[in-house]
């Protein structure tokens, strides 16, 4: 199995990441997890260093304030890029995104998929390969969609080194 992370920024998600982690886990063991807790007030941040504690698959990165959920996730992925991560995953803490998907997600990358989008938009939900248009930022290379909205992952070292360290530039709808 190829190294790989899950990044989960967290803010007030007491009640959800125990959860969470157990899925991951119970599909995906060899993975670790990143865990980016913005300060939440709730206790989230002490919970993740808890279950860092007993469980060495789990790191935390505590951040002063709700710092943005876009900012936790680039934070995640340099974070993974430093430790030489082959894949990197996002995934909310909220449980929007299922962890069931995740071994259809790391089974693509592995196929040669650069980057994989979760969504529910996809025609029956479920995982359709499709071409990728060559001057998209997976370079012609083969990607899917897959059942999970919202979730996504990547190889972290061809596609995410390519993202700026202050973030995408996304245009406005004209």
């Amino acid at each position: 199995m190829a190294q790989a992370l899950i990044v989960t920024p967290t803010y007030n998600e007491l009640h959800n990441l125990e959860a969470l982690v157990a899925g991951v886990f119970e599909v995906l063991p060899e993975v670790d997890i990143l865990v980016v807790d913005d300060g939440s007030p709730d206790g989230t941040g002490e919970l993740a260093d808890e279950i860092a504690a007993r469980d060495t698959r789990v790191e935390v990165m505590h951040r002063t304030g709700k710092l943005g959920l876009g900012t936790a996730y680039l934070a995640g992925f340099a974070w993974g890029l430093e430790r030489g991560y082959e894949y990197i995953f996002e995934m909310d803490a909220d449980l929007s995104h299922d962890p069931r998907c995740l071994p259809s997600f790391l089974e693509a990358l592995e196929g040669g998929a650069d980057l994989v989008i979760g969504s529910r938009n996809v025609p029956g939900g479920r995982r359709r390969r499709v071409g990728s248009v060559p001057q998209s930022p997976v370079q012609g290379r083969k990607s899917i969609q897959s059942c999970d909205p919202g979730a996504r992952d990547s190889r972290s070292h061809e596609w995410l080194q390519s993202v700026p360290s202050n973030g995408p530039r996304i245009d406005p709808p004209r």
